[in-house]
C-alpha cells in the first residue's frame, strides 16, 4: 500500500494516516452500500462507454470520411496509449498535486484537439 506524504507549513514531512491504512481499515470506513453503489456505477459507466462506441462507429466513420476499421484502430491505439500513460500520471498525481496534474493533462488534450479541429477541412 502506498503512502501519501505531506509537508506542513513549518517544513516537517508527515505521512497521511488514512493512506497508510490496511485493506481491512478501508472496509471499515466505507459502508457496504457505498461500495456496492460505487462498483455498480463504475461497471455501468464503463459498459456504456465501450458498448456505445461500437454503436456510434458507423456514424463517426461516415462523418470523418474514413473506414470503420480506421475508427476502431484509432480507439485501440488510444486505449494502448492510455494504458502506458496511466501509471505515469498516477505516480505524478501521488507525488504532486493531483489537481495540477489533471489540469495539465486537460490543457494539453484540449490544445491538441483545438489544433486538429482548426486544421480540419
Amino acid at each position: 500500500m502506498f503512502t501519501s506524504e505531506f509537508i506542513k507549513e513549518d517544513g516537517e514531512r508527515v505521512l497521511d494516516a488514512q493512506a497508510t491504512g490496511s485493506h481491512e481499515d478501508m472496509e471499515r470506513r466505507l459502508p457496504l452500500w457505498a461500495r456496492i453503489g460505487l462498483g455498480a456505477t463504475q461497471i455501468i459507466g464503463y459498459g456504456a462507454l465501450y458498448y456505445a462506441f461500437s454503436v456510434l462507429v458507423p456514424d463517426i466513420a461516415c462523418d470523418l470520411k474514413v473506414s470503420e476499421k480506421m475508427v476502431f484502430g484509432a480507439f485501440s491505439v488510444a486505449l494502448l496509449v492510455r494504458s502506458f500513460a496511466a501509471p505515469v500520471a498516477g505516480r505524478l498525481a501521488d507525488r504532486q498535486d493531483a489537481g495540477l496534474v489533471m489540469g495539465i493533462c486537460v490543457h494539453q488534450i484540449s490544445t491538441v484537439s483545438a489544433e486538429k479541429m482548426h486544421a480540419a477541412p
